[in-house]
């Protein structure tokens, strides 16, 4: 898989993971929505645009609208004709393709994966010490007894768990009972043994994990 454009004006593309059925990429933006919209409307086909036009001015924030205007710039550089939408259980979609995708953002950065062969689930997240306070709500009793490197580690949790959920959606709605992250050893980058439980069956999965800048990014494909 390619993509057309490595370098936009209003934002950079700064991680590219590619293989035959996989795309990923990682993006740095700014909230400026003047040149962050001149972009998309440069990036992505006339009719793309117009079909865009009204779902911008349903965001109330700004912030949003530079999120997901970011988030198009970044589908338009791989398919500039057509439109990313949501299918009825909330999943992104190239309208049109069989290609499937995920995205995810967090403060001024954007991660998209994007799969001719799978569904793709990927996660970004700035680290945060705040984790701390929360990870008993997502997870679970073995997972919060690694204590090596622990808000890297906790971190990584929240956005593999994250990422999963992207791939099955509300089968997966308790984080800490249907998702389970086996024990690792937090690197820069490295893989996750997952386990998922659907139906009462465990369900195994490899996740995929690297550390950009101040973030997290977690991946998979099932």
């Amino acid at each position: 898989m390619t993509t057309r454009n490595q370098s936009i004006v209003s934002m950079k593309i700064e991680q590219t993971i590619i293989s035959e059925d996989n795309l990923l990429l990682v993006a740095e933006f700014t909230y400026r929505e003047r040149e962050l919209r001149k972009e998309l409307k440069e990036t992505c086909s006339k009719e793309v645009f117009k079909t865009y036009r009204p779902i911008l001015k349903s965001f109330k924030s700004t912030e949003r609208r530079c999120e997901w205007m970011a988030s198009r710039i970044v589908c338009a550089g791989v398919e500039p004709n057509l439109p990313v939408v949501y299918d009825e259980t909330g999943k992104p979609k190239m309208l049109g393709s069989n290609l499937e995708l995920s995205i995810s953002h967090t403060e001024g950065m954007i991660a998209i994966l994007f799969s001719t062969k799978g569904l793709p689930g990927v996660d970004i997240q700035l680290f945060s010490e705040n984790i701390e306070r929360v990870a008993h709500k997502f997870a679970n009793d073995h997972e919060l007894e690694n204590k090596y490197k622990r808000v890297e580690t906790l971190n990584t949790i929240w956005s593999a768990k994250e990422a999963l959920y992207k791939i099955w959606g509300k089968q997966v709605y308790n984080f800490k009972r249907t998702l389970a992250i086996k024990k690792f050893r937090y690197e820069k980058n490295g893989k996750i043994n997952a386990e998922i439980l659907l139906n009462d069956i465990n369900h195994s999965i490899k996740l995929n994990y690297f550390t950009h800048k101040q973030a997290v990014v977690v991946w998979a494909v099932h």
